[in-house]
């Protein structure tokens, strides 16, 4: 099964994205990428955020990448050495 969203705009398709290629090719896509794409084909207006708003989205994304990086984490063969020998 291949998901499709279909934009319209008064009736009439104004555009559309088949599977996850216009969302960046993976399956857990930003929110962000749908909201983007339908800016694009300006069936959305993109609101205004104020400075805090602004703040407070740059820092959960700053929160979001420590705890992505750290699960990416991988132990090599030197981490299983005790350094008490």
């Amino acid at each position: 099964m291949l998901p499709c969203t279909i934009f319209f705009k008064h009736g009439v398709v104004v555009g559309q994205v088949l599977g996850f290629d216009g969302l960046g090719g993976v399956d857990d896509f930003q929110t962000s990428a749908l909201e983007d794409r339908m800016h694009e084909v300006e069936v959305i207006a993109h609101p205004e955020m104020t400075e805090e708003e602004k703040e407070e989205a740059k820092a959960a994304a700053y929160k979001s990448q420590i705890r992505k990086g750290f699960s990416n984490f991988q132990k090599s063969g030197s981490d299983e050495d005790s350094d008490f020998d």
